[in-house]
């Protein structure tokens, strides 16, 4: 997990208000690092925008803290979790860290279906329809996978409507034996080259490109580092500002 921690570390003064009272430093400790880390991971929200292009909004809540007030800790992390999708912490793992990018989801589902090799990564083809984000829609990505019948699960339906079909058939458009308007086409030497979609009588489109190469990105999402700093910046304000506020709760004076 993509994750950095954000304990107590008390300067000479907050060691010299922790003495004063054990149970007070420590209700002010566990508000002010759960505010620090949340001040952090609004710091690098804030930087996605500036680091990439339209960021969707799905990578933007990717980035997450969680507190832990009895062990007087919090941790920023990015999200592991990617519901249907590529999770945002291998995804975005490459650009905090430079590197390979991972295989998707529906790249690994290809290849267990032996449409893809191993080698290979799919780009956007000119066909494909793309979101504001300029990504290929996680809803297009399903159809394709279901169309060309690279879903192993029960309960997909991998061949299109008898209605589109009816239609194909009017228009004297080939639809190949499976029932499928998404077809994988081969290059001259054999390998998979690109998933295609039947688009009209003549009319075949590129959807996905298959390139025998892995993807390598240059570190520019400076995810730790940006935690960091803002931690240093954050954390005696915030833990200063908590001592007080305890303060006056137990009903004693802050001079």
């Amino acid at each position: 997990m993509l994750e950095l921690k954000v304990t107590t570390d008390f300067s000479a003064l907050e060691r010299s208000l922790l003495r004063m009272s054990k149970e007070l430093g420590s209700k002010a400790a566990a508000t002010a690092v759960a505010r620090t880390a949340a001040r952090a991971r609004l710091d690098v929200r804030e930087a996605l925008p500036r680091v990439f292009n339209q960021p969707t909004p799905f990578t933007m809540s990717a980035v997450r803290y969680r507190a832990d007030a009895s062990a007087g800790e919090a941790t920023v992390f990015i999200s592991p979790d990617g519901a249907k999708g590529t999770p945002p912490e291998r995804f975005l793992a490459a650009e905090i860290a430079g590197g390979v990018r991972g295989v998707k989801r529906s790249e690994r589902a290809l290849m267990m279906a032996g449409m893809m090799d191993p080698d290979q990564r799919w780009v956007p083809g000119q066909g494909a329809r793309l979101d504001p984000y300029g990504n290929v829609a996680g809803a297009t990505i399903v159809q394709i996978l279901s169309r060309v019948s690279a879903f192993g699960q029960h309960g997909y339906a991998a061949n299109i409507s008898k209605q589109k079909k009816s239609r194909y058939a009017k228009l004297k458009m080939a639809v190949r034996s499976t029932g499928t308007d998404y077809f994988i086409g081969k290059n001259k030497d054999g390998r998979p080259g690109a998933v295609y979609r039947l688009a009209g009588p003549g009319d075949v489109r590129p959807v996905l490109f298959f390139v025998d190469r892995e993807p390598h990105y240059r570190k520019r999402f400076a995810f730790v580092e940006m935690v960091h700093k803002s931690v240093t910046d954050i954390w005696p304000k915030e833990m200063r500002r908590a001592f007080y506020e305890t303060m006056e709760i137990l009903g004693l004076k802050a001079r």
